[in-house]
């Protein structure tokens, strides 16, 4: 998990900031995973930037060609708020990690890439996030 930071026009922040916009579709060229933070440096539309940011966490990742074009990923983040400044970034990722996990139980998705029971896999990444926060 790592944090970028990225470029976003000033339209699009500002529906992120009132929480109207909860996905960001992004080029993968920095291999986006469940649990990175991305700073959100708002621009002008000269491309200038305003001095203004926020932090998401990426909470989902869509990668899917029948869906995005190649290269691309759809991003679901969540809003980080001033309550989370008291927490270190292990702490963040975790939540974020727990959050993500959540949604995918929910969601019912089977998972094809490992043969792992979703509570063994649900276990396994509640633990990782876990220990992230203990670190």
């Amino acid at each position: 998990m790592a944090t970028h930071s990225l470029k976003i026009k000033s339209e699009h922040y500002i529906n992120i900031i009132n929480g109207t916009k909860t996905a960001e579709i992004r080029y993968n060229d920095r291999n986006y995973q469940v649990g990175d933070i991305l700073i959100l440096n708002e621009i002008d539309e000269n491309g200038v930037f305003t001095g203004n940011k926020c932090s998401v966490i990426v909470t989902h990742v869509l990668d899917d060609n029948q869906y995005l074009q190649t290269g691309y990923v759809m991003l679901s983040v969540h809003m980080l708020n001033s309550d989370d400044s008291h927490k270190n970034i292990n702490e963040i990722k975790a939540q974020g990690i727990k959050e993500a996990v959540i949604n995918q139980v929910l969601q019912h998705r089977l998972m094809t890439e490992r043969e792992f029971t979703w509570q063994s896999y649900r276990d396994e990444i509640l633990s990782y996030a876990d220990r992230l926060k203990n670190d």
